[in-house]
């Protein structure tokens, strides 16, 4: 039987809308308004038919029939009792695929922009990591983080905050190619997969492409809003050679990045991964320095110029560390007001111990 296109058979739609069933012994008893469909089932050499509506949630998904070609025939209860069977059948298989499809949008996409989410980037970044493996190429990482995302919050309330989130997601789709992948990471972070490079230098190009949407303001309610981005970019192998590794640099390029001014994209480098591992190695150190009296105080006097006279005393903080000898507060300061050993060690001054 060749496929026919429903709006050629107006009679028989209406009477599976209206009647649930079309029961022809002999297809020429069809009324003169159902002139289309004896036409079409007497070319296709029908003679009987029996036919009833694949339903679910009120609306019609579409029909299932018996049909005679040898010779005229009676349709039975039986018949129909089939096909009633059958319609729930294939109703309920609609129902579990559309509950699968779901679940699966719902497991590995971002509700508010479509993106696919960290999980689904993950696995695609793990097989383009394996097809480098075998072809040789490169695969890059860009960690997107946005400057000053808090103030279209503010200004616009989150539903500005959310369209600005869907906007720049179709803008970043647009500028990769069809290959690339796209993904919310989470609030206004994204992850971006180029596959397939040729040159490990490549990715600096894409990097350019991306920040060019930040020279252009996003329509925001018919508001304009400039917002700005920090990127980080990781590249394999050099830079890890699996999936989480390759995530973690490019986010420590980003945070980098922001440090250096914002605005602007970083690439990961050897010696950015052995300051991080440095400062997160001094970082965990911090929690003991007060019972370990691994702290000390030097105090520097203060000299008055025009009595040459000692005027008071400045205390100078050091971290006298049992493998890196001495280390000025400049290197470890910054760090405790991160992890929040700033306040204990504040005190530790004060006392002057």
């Amino acid at each position: 039987i060749q496929g026919v296109p429903v709006d050629e058979f107006p009679w028989w739609m209406e009477g599976l809308s209206n009647c649930k069933l079309i029961h022809l012994d002999d297809i020429d008893a069809l009324p003169e308004n159902a002139a289309a469909e004896r036409e079409t089932l007497t070319k296709q050499g029908v003679q009987s038919v029996v036919v009833i509506p694949i339903e679910q949630d009120g609306g019609m998904l579409g029909f299932i029939g018996l049909d005679s070609v040898a010779s005229k025939k009676k349709w039975l209860t039986y018949h129909i009792d089939l096909l009633r069977t059958l319609s729930h059948l294939i109703a309920d298989a609609f129902i579990r695929i559309e509950s699968e499809k779901t679940i699966e949008y719902m497991a590995y996409y971002d509700h508010l922009t479509g993106l696919p989410n960290r999980t689904l980037f993950s696995d695609r970044l793990s097989q383009a990591i394996h097809l480098a493996k075998r072809n040789g190429r490169f695969v890059g990482v860009l960690f997107l983080d946005l400057d000053g995302f808090k103030m279209v919050n503010d200004t616009m309330g989150h539903s500005g905050g959310d369209a600005l989130l869907k906007e720049l997601s179709q803008g970043l789709r647009n500028c990769l190619r069809k290959t690339d992948t796209v993904a919310r990471f989470s609030g206004d972070e994204f992850l971006i997969l180029i596959n397939n490079l040729i040159d490990e230098k490549d990715i600096i190009k894409i990097a350019d492409v991306v920040m060019e949407l930040f020279k252009h303001p996003f329509s925001i309610y018919e508001q304009e809003f400039y917002v700005t981005a920090s990127i980080g970019a990781a590249i394999y192998p050099f830079d890890g050679e699996n999936a989480e590794t390759l995530i973690k640099n490019a986010d420590m390029a980003m945070y980098m990045a922001k440090e250096n001014g914002k605005n602007q994209y970083v690439m990961c480098t050897s010696d950015m991964k052995e300051r991080v591992k440095r400062n997160i190695n001094l970082s965990n150190q911090l929690y003991h320095v007060q019972e370990r009296n691994e702290l000390v105080l030097y105090y520097q006097p203060q000299i008055k110029l025009c009595t040459g006279k000692i005027a008071g005393l400045e205390a100078l903080l050091r971290w006298n560390h049992p493998k890196l000898g001495m280390l000025p507060p400049s290197l470890f300061v910054p760090l405790a007001e991160m992890n929040g050993t700033i306040n204990a060690i504040g005190e530790w001054v004060q006392i002057g111990r």
